[in-house]
């Protein structure tokens, strides 16, 4: 009895030192995050789809809170998500004005070559002597 008490006593001692450890580790090497990446990942619609050029929306949310990145990226988002975004950084987001493009002209349908009739165009015979 003796042989399996001691080793799963010095298991138990040994586990709950590590589970010590391991939760002190957490708390001192802990990330802080930002609460506006945060908020403004919330309100990401979570597509993933890298049109903003960052990879996925998480990238997206730390490029505008920490780098400065445009806040009209999102384009499945739409104005809706740049306006919240706006409102989280705090300033005011003016979206881009997307002109139409003009008018494009008809264009002219060019008939289809016509056979040629007649008789063929053939060289003449000096030429023919002259280049031989």
């Amino acid at each position: 009895m003796e042989a399996i008490l001691i080793p799963v006593v010095v298991m138990g001692i040994t586990g709950v030192l590590m589970g010590l450890f391991l939760a002190y580790a957490s708390k001192k090497f802990e990330v802080e995050k930002d609460p506006k990446v945060e908020a403004i990942l919330a309100i990401l619609p979570g597509v993933n789809c890298g049109a903003c050029g960052y990879p996925g929306c998480s990238g997206y949310a730390t490029g505008v809170a920490q780098e400065g990145a445009k806040m009209t990226l999102c384009a499945p988002g739409g104005p809706k998500v740049a306006g919240k975004i706006g409102e989280i950084m705090g300033v005011e987001v003016e979206m881009p004005v997307k002109k139409k493009p003009a008018a494009k002209k008809p264009v002219e349908k060019k008939e289809a070559p016509k056979a040629q009739t007649g008789e063929p165009i053939t060289a003449s015979a000096e030429f023919i002597e002259k280049n031989k």
